[in-house]
């Protein structure tokens, strides 16, 4: 856990005004335990491979467009498809923010002829940036789309979660007709440059749920707003599953993270009835 003292504080409080990766100076105490150190290429490898994706390292040539920021990628191929990823390894998180400004990673790779309708997966993990390059799927083929996109999550998860190491914040509350349940994942770090400066990195998933305790048929339409107590929040239109649920949706970005200690205030309205409900930290 990060450790906050006033000076500390101070220094953290000066690099969330900016959003992304920013440097500010620290003291010449080696020694900051909120700090974290940079993934190593093997750390990567083994990652992958904990998580039950095997990769073989390419024989592919390294072309002079796939260096970024004079970093040679390590190019990797998934062994249970036609999958590449490129692995850099950049010396700090300022020129790994450097590497992801205004690419075309369709330009760049576009050697492997990805369909116009399939992305690249482009995922920063503190020092490192991993750019999944998918197989196409054959035309019309619905297991082989079914199969990519289930590699693009499991890949995007492994990095998120496991090279980044996310938490999880869940939140609940209750009201008399209603459960609700609103998870914060997210990663926050600071990490040390060799000149005595650090970099600052974020980002959070949200998503939410509803659960009507009474008989779903009964409920029509259901507006709902709710706000964090940071100051963000969102609202929408819904209808409940057959399960009686509702999703609240899934956000993302950068930027301010939501806190164990924020109050989640959600507005319920259906059938001529309003309810409020609360949502506090439960983890």
């Amino acid at each position: 856990m990060i450790k906050r003292s006033i000076i500390v504080c101070g220094l953290i409080l000066m690099i969330i005004l900016h959003v992304g990766c920013n440097n500010a100076d620290i003291d010449e105490n080696k020694d900051n335990d909120f700090t974290v150190e940079g993934l190593t290429e093997k750390e990567i490898i083994q990652t992958f491979k904990d998580q039950g994706i095997k990769l073989k390292q390419s024989d592919m040539q390294i072309k002079d467009k796939y260096i970024l920021e004079e970093v040679k990628p390590k190019i990797y191929e998934l062994n249970d498809s036609n999958d590449y990823l490129f692995i850099y390894i950049f010396k700090s998180l300022n020129d790994r923010e450097r590497s992801e400004m205004d690419r075309e990673y369709r330009e760049i790779y576009k050697d492997f002829c990805v369909e116009e309708n399939l992305g690249w997966l482009a995922s920063p993990a503190k020092n490192a940036l991993i750019i999944h390059i998918p197989n196409a799927p054959k035309e019309n083929d619905d297991e082989e789309y079914k199969k990519y996109f289930m590699r693009l999550k499991e890949i995007k998860r492994i990095v998120f979660e496991d090279l980044n190491d996310a938490k999880e914040i869940v939140f609940k509350g209750e009201t008399e007709n209603w459960k609700g349940e609103y998870k914060v994942m997210y990663y926050e770090y600071f990490m040390q440059y060799e000149e005595g400066r650090i970099g600052y990195d974020s980002y959070e998933e949200t998503t939410g749920e509803l659960v009507y305790k009474g008989n779903r048929k009964n409920v029509e339409t259901i507006n709902y707003e709710y706000e964090i107590s940071a100051g963000s929040g969102g609202s929408g239109t819904r209808h409940l599953n057959k399960d009686g649920k509702l999703s609240l949706g899934t956000t993302g970005g950068s930027g301010s993270i939501t806190r164990k200690d924020s109050v989640i205030k959600l507005k319920i309205q259906w059938n001529g009835k309003t309810e409020i409900m609360e949502l506090k930290a439960i983890t």
